[in-house]
């Protein structure tokens, strides 16, 4: 889900706020088209000779110490369960519309460097953000704010339009890891965003949430 708005000031500001919801408890039927990212466990309950008494399939419930271990393990945190370089901390934008083509051709088709660029399209945080327990946010990620000014991020050409946003793993240390996510290293996810195009002083801020909260986890 995507909220955008602007906001008037030295320049006009257009905020995003890319949300990523993940179901953290069960789903119980996923629906064949959305999100299939849940656990399950298989219980078979047999006699002494192997026949099937009963048998059920019973989802997960997804505990807190759960949902923030692999919040630690995907995206950079402060808590580093794998190396810094295989996590999650990069927002690179493009313009190439990113909701046509297939997820199996995103690798070649999200990954352009963003159309008149002279900047820095891609930009990364020292360190991703896990809210508190007090927090509304609590069992979520939090990367950004990040911003990005036109003509000095993204170019002075009139054609630095955003169609969307890209999360990235900055993980190929030979590449120039402000061109594109491509060169960044792989592309986790990828937002709808657009379009639109900042002129002069005009900035972008954005903030990218991943939740893998539950609702009484």
């Amino acid at each position: 889900m995507i909220g955008r708005t602007y906001v008037a000031g030295a320049g006009l500001a257009a905020v995003l706020l890319a949300m990523a919801f993940t179901p953290a408890g069960a789903l119980s039927s996923p629906a064949e088209s959305g999100i299939q990212f849940y656990g399950m466990a298989e219980l078979v309950h047999r006699d002494a000779g192997g026949d099937v008494l009963a048998s059920q399939t019973v989802h997960n419930r997804l505990v807190d110490t759960g949902e923030i271990f692999i919040l630690d393990t995907i995206f950079n945190t402060d808590t580093a369960i794998t190396p810094d370089s295989q996590r999650i901390d990069t927002i690179c934008l493009t313009s190439t519309q990113v909701d046509d083509p297939p997820e199996d051709a995103l690798a070649s088709s999200y990954e352009a460097t963003l159309a008149g660029s002279g900047g820095d399209p891609c930009k990364s945080v020292t360190e991703v953000i896990l809210p508190g327990a007090s927090d509304p946010l609590y069992g979520a990620a939090v990367i950004g704010p990040l911003t990005w000014q036109a003509g000095l991020d993204l170019g002075t050409t009139p054609d630095q339009t955003i169609e969307g946003v890209l999360v990235c793993i900055k993980n190929n240390p030979d590449g120039p890891t402000n061109d594109n996510c491509a060169d960044a290293g792989d592309l986790f996810a990828a937002v709808d965003a657009g379009p639109f195009t900042p002129t002069g002083s005009e900035t972008v801020d954005i903030t990218y949430i991943f939740n893998m909260s539950s609702p009484d986890t």
